[in-house]
């Protein structure tokens, strides 16, 4: 499908992801699943970061209509990188720009190439916890040229980053470029944008509601979950839900569980024999024509 950019925009930016889109009736498909990028760090080291790449981009519109690409990202940065910045004096970090780069966000809307200026704000440091960092970009509005579906993809991006002490002094080698790659097999799909002619109804998406019940079998020493999706409409969720099972803070296993005709899904975790509070999360990241929604239930193993 051919598109017709309502305007050209520059790129260059400061740290975060990938892909997306805005629009003018509700939000579109679901966030992407997890990626997985190769990033190189300061040092030229490569690392691994996990990026989530989200849109409020419409489930459709009419032929003739535009939409504003608005992309949110959440950075899960790796111990190594963070052990880094934290060696270098770095108690917070945000967006930068250096030799006239800032973080720059690639992607395609219906395979047209395309990329924007992210904003990051001032994330903290903790050496004791995980660092994630949020970002967010606007980029060109975007009239598609046909009826059909157009597809929001994630892309590479380079991150730019002012580290800052206590202080809030720049430290060492501060501004960080780091440059990730999107590891090649995954899918990299955010949203999906349908285009209806003139007159045609255009498609909007329904809240959904997930609910989970979990129980052990000391015998069988497992763990049941079963998971239920439902609309607002009363329609049964599509997809998959994927469960995690954790025992206090630490995760045991996650299970990617298919749900049925009736929206339902089990998920059973084995070998649980360690006595404790264990919390079961089911998320279900929403279809073409539902929003996410996400339940817990917890269990008692004695």
């Amino acid at each position: 499908m051919r598109l017709k950019p309502a305007r050209k925009f520059a790129a260059t930016a400061a740290v975060a992801l990938a892909a997306s889109a805005i629009a003018t009736v509700a939000p579109a498909t679901a966030a992407s699943g997890a990626l997985k990028y190769n990033c190189t760090d300061p040092l030229g080291n490569t690392r691994v970061f996990n990026v989530t790449v989200d849109t409020d981009a419409p489930v459709g519109i009419t032929l003739g209509q535009s939409f504003t690409p608005k992309i949110t990202a959440t950075v899960s940065v790796d111990d190594d990188t963070r052990t880094l910045l934290v060696n270098v004096g770095a108690a917070s970090i945000e967006g930068a720009t250096a030799n006239g780069v800032s973080t720059t966000l690639n992607y395609t809307v219906g395979g047209a190439a395309a990329n924007a200026v992210a904003t990051i704000p001032s994330t903290p440091v903790d050496p004791a916890k995980s660092l994630v960092v949020n970002t967010s970009a606007t980029g060109a509005a975007i009239t598609p040229a046909a009826v059909g579906d157009v597809a929001i993809v994630a892309g590479d991006f380079t991150a730019v980053l002012a580290g800052k002490d206590g202080s809030g002094n720049p430290t060492l080698l501060s501004p960080y470029t780091i440059p990730c790659k999107l590891q090649a097999g995954q899918n990299a799909l955010v949203d999906t944008v349908k285009v209806v002619a003139p007159g045609e109804v255009v498609p909007v998406k329904v809240d959904s509601k997930t609910t989970v019940k979990a129980k052990f079998a000391k015998k069988k020493k497992a763990i049941t979950a079963n998971a239920k999706v439902v609309g607002t409409d009363g329609k049964p969720g599509t997809g998959k839900v994927k469960v995690t099972l954790k025992l206090g803070k630490k995760k045991v296993k996650t299970i990617q569980a298919k749900l049925s005709a009736t929206g339902a899904a089990k998920a059973v975790f084995k070998k649980i024999s360690k006595k404790g509070k264990y919390t079961v999360e089911v998320a279900y990241a929403g279809s073409a024509t539902q929003n996410a929604s996400k339940a817990k239930a917890t269990v008692k193993v004695k």
